[in-house]
This record gives C-alpha cells, sequence and structure tokens, in this order.
C-alpha cells in the first residue's frame, strides 16, 4: 500500500519536474530570441539606463561613448564586482 503512494507521489513529482523543464526551455528559447531581436544601441542604451538606476549620483547625459567615459564605466563596474568578491569571501570564510 504505501508503495503505491510512494510511486504516485515519485510519478507526480517527476511530471511536474518534466513540465517545469519544458516551460523552462520554451522561455529561455524565446527570451533568446527576443535579446537577438535588440540592435546593439538598445542593449547599450537599456545597460546605461541600469547603471543610472543603480548609482543615481551619475548624471547619465554626462556619458557620452567616448572612450575616456567607457573606461570609466568599466572601472566602476569592476570595482562594484571587486567589493562583491570581498564580500562573498568574508561571509564564505
Amino acid at each position: 500500500m504505501w508503495s503505491y503512494i510512494a510511486g504516485g507521489v515519485f510519478l507526480a513529482l517527476a511530471i511536474y519536474f518534466i513540465v517545469q523543464g519544458i516551460r523552462c526551455g520554451a522561455a529561455v528559447r524565446e527570451s533568446k530570441n527576443r535579446l537577438a531581436a535588440y540592435n546593439a544601441q538598445t542593449a547599450a542604451l537599456s545597460f546605461l539606463k541600469a547603471f543610472a538606476a543603480e548609482h543615481p549620483e551619475v548624471n547619465i547625459h554626462t556619458i557620452l561613448p567616448r572612450e575616456e567615459n567607457i573606461k570609466k564605466v568599466l572601472a566602476a563596474l569592476s570595482q562594484i564586482e571587486e567589493k562583491r568578491k570581498v564580500a562573498y569571501e568574508r561571509n564564505r570564510g
């Protein structure tokens, strides 16, 4: 009796995970297609908007696509990544 119940629960879980995998795969394909439809300018603008939202002290209108400004943005992002790594290592160890 218990084996039938356990088997039914296992079967229900297996079906659930299969359906979720199929749904996830479909969502990933849709996201890839949507991302491919973006042009580079749209993606860069989205990146700059997200950066400005995270850093309100930065005036988005002063960020121009010049080499020195791109280097400043990349340097700021690398500092954020370094801080995240240090915090992770501190919490981990």
